[in-house]
């Protein structure tokens, strides 16, 4: 897992999802920010990290960053993606930006309440992305976050009173997409999808899923 935050940190999402049989290796890529400034400047470090994954011979290699993984659009998606195969060689890699919208289609989700940790720059850019992989947002909204440590610790509290506000004043959807690997999701999931009854795909869990099925795609 390539992580934007600087410590070589594995999200803790992975070992709760995954507690037996699967071992993960995390290299950060040291943000400065969420924003263009803090990914540009951060992806001049992806090759090592890469380099330094692909020593550990790992099965799969993950982007673990939505924002870092779209920001640029869906050409700007395919370019990084055909970067990473560059750097992995044999190795498969995938990013967090696939894994959400691989976990949207999922659930045969169409229409999208969108919720992020971004400011409006980048919330716009997730929505035009999303657009362009032919979802209709209904409805979005941004926790203004662009500190690293302030995602790392937004409570639960705060992420459930944001979905529920957002999915209130909303038309109906199908599915909650809360963006932004650093936000900590598995329980506000579990508390809007028994209140609202609809899917909650979220960075962080869409995210370990699809790194996991990669990895597991492999033979050896």
């Amino acid at each position: 897992m390539i992580v934007p935050p600087a410590a070589d940190e594995v999200p803790p999402e992975a070992e709760t999802l995954y507690p037996n049989g699967v071992q993960f290796i995390a290299r950060g890529l040291g943000i400065s920010g969420v924003s263009v400034d803090g990914f540009d400047e951060a992806l001049d470090r992806l090759p090592s990290a890469v380099l330094s994954l692909r020593s550990q011979d790992v099965d799969a290699i993950s982007l673990m960053g939505t924002s870092i993984s779209f920001y640029k659009g869906h050409d700007g998606h395919r370019q990084l993606l055909d970067r990473l195969r560059e750097l992995a060689g044999t190795t498969p890699v995938t990013t967090m930006a696939g894994a959400i919208i691989d976990g949207l289609r999922s659930v045969d989700a169409k229409r999208l309440v969108v919720g992020a940790a971004y400011t409006d720059d980048l919330l716009d850019r997730l929505v035009t992305f999303l657009a362009e992989a032919g979802f209709e947002v209904v409805g979005s909204g941004g926790l203004d976050l662009s500190d690293v440590d302030r995602v790392l610790n937004t409570d639960t509290d705060t992420l459930v009173e944001f979905g529920v506000r957002l999915i209130e004043s909303a038309p109906p959807c199908d599915a909650l997409l809360v963006s932004c690997g650093g936000l900590r999701t598995l329980k506000m999931t579990e508390v809007l999808e028994d209140r609202f009854g609809i899917p909650v795909v979220s960075s962080a869990v869409a995210g370990c899923h699809d790194a996991v099925s990669v990895a597991r795609s492999v033979t050896r």
